[in-house]
């Protein structure tokens, strides 16, 4: 049977969007039991043609259609985002030549376009990428657009909380509107089969495939009502990872996506995360408000943890700039630093933007540094970890993930001691 995503019903209210559907064939497994897509926008978008209402559930499984060779029907589409696909589809192409994408979207056309003024909004989760979006875009007054159901699981209704609340403080602060969209968009999928699927690409489905083209979807209703000239998504990674890191968020994808005359604008790509900090620093000082940063992706009620790759990441950039974490959300930092060695040395990835920071921090007296991080201030964190990765103890701790602690005999354990003395 073939791969078919149908959409059965489109159901729009005031604040609400609810999308029905059914599937056949194989793809059916790579879909919970869950048949209606369902969002929950601030704004009012019952005015909201049906051709633009798909946008948002047609992005979210837009790249599974691809890659299982799918056809998606829908009653129409907004011509500027069905006449963007090919592109878009040739940004994934590119990136994951290992990969096929083939299959395609099967709808009316309906010309939506809607703009009148230079609106803007970006996309804010409220994390460094983000901010720096925000204050570079700061005189174009951006509409402020925070998701929850992307980081934030929607059943973390402190998490939400706590992130909606400081998205509306930054909105005040800078005299900015703020939108907020809720969706079971992830909910719907089992991701972990998906990641499966796309395993010959070394990434995981939600990095690697879905969440650019996914949030950017969301946001078309937002375009329409909103008469958007311009959506701005934030870089995650920077022109000096060209071609070494994949990501679903990346130019050759999001610059290409239009809806409703709309356009989408990968911002900042031509800056690295310490630049971004810098920015972020320079900022606060000449407007006088410090942003409380969220960038946890490992702790619910919306803090960060300040003891993940991430939020030391941050941590470290901060203290490069002579910063005080503390005033940036990072509470709890001083507790962690002493022990992040080995948590960066183990967890981090993206080797280039660490090294970013080393060499910020090697521009600091080392005396102004906290003592935890002066092991990476002018070092390349690559070499330190292939050091790091062939020591008896970081051997033996790989192998115990791998196999399991029960199955590494105490005859093991007490070889790799002996060594190590």
């Amino acid at each position: 049977m073939k791969n078919r995503i149908i959409v059965e019903s489109v159901s729009v209210g005031t604040h609400t969007l609810d999308i029905g559907f059914r599937t056949e064939g194989d793809i059916s497994a790579y879909f919970t039991d869950e048949r209606i897509f369902r969002c929950e926008y601030s704004a009012d978008i019952s005015a909201l043609p049906e051709a633009v209402a798909v946008v948002p559930f047609v992005c979210s499984v837009l790249p599974l259609v691809w890659l299982t060779d799918a056809e998606l029907t829908a009653g129409s589409i907004d011509k500027d985002f069905h006449d963007c696909l090919p592109h878009v589809r040739r940004g994934y192409e590119d990136m994951y030549p290992m990969l096929q994408f083939r299959g395609r979207l099967k709808a009316g056309l309906c010309l939506t376009r809607v703009r009148h003024a230079k609106n803007c909004a970006a996309l804010f989760s409220g994390g460094a990428d983000a901010f720096c979006t925000m204050f570079a875009h700061l005189e174009e007054r951006p509409a402020l657009i925070t998701i929850w159901g992307a980081d934030i699981a929607t059943c973390d209704t402190e998490g939400w909380h706590n992130v909606s609340s400081r998205a509306q403080h930054t909105g005040r602060q800078y005299g900015l509107d703020n939108e907020f969209i809720k969706s079971n968009f992830r909910e719907l999928l089992r991701e972990d089969r998906l990641s499966a699927l796309v395993s010959k690409s070394g990434d995981g489905y939600w990095h690697g495939f879905l969440h650019g083209i996914a949030l950017l979807g969301l946001c078309a209703p937002i375009a329409f009502t909103g008469q958007l000239d311009t959506l701005y998504i934030a870089s995650s990674f920077t022109t000096a990872d060209k071609g070494k890191i994949k990501c679903a968020s990346d130019p050759s994808i999001d610059n290409h996506v239009r809806f409703c005359g709309a356009r989408v604008v990968h911002d900042g790509y031509d800056l690295n995360r310490q630049q971004k900090i810098e920015l972020i620093c320079n900022a606060a000082e000449s407007t006088g408000y410090t942003p409380e940063m969220h960038v946890c992706w490992q702790s619910s009620g919306g803090g960060n943890c300040c003891r993940c790759e991430k939020c030391l990441r941050t941590i470290y950039s901060l203290l490069a700039c002579g910063r005080n974490p503390s005033h940036y959300g990072f509470g709890l930092w001083e507790q962690y630093i002493g022990s992040s060695r080995r948590t960066v040395l183990r967890e981090a990835t993206y080797t280039t933007l660490w090294n970013c920071i080393s060499e910020r921090l090697g521009q600091q007296p080392a005396e102004s540094l906290p003592e935890g991080v002066l092991w990476l201030r002018g070092r390349d964190l690559r070499r330190l970890q292939q050091r790091y990765r062939r020591r008896p103890a970081a051997l033996l701790s790989r192998l115990r993930h791998l196999v399991g602690s029960r199955v590494i005999s105490p005859a093991v354990t007490a070889a790799v001691r002996l060594r190590r003395r």
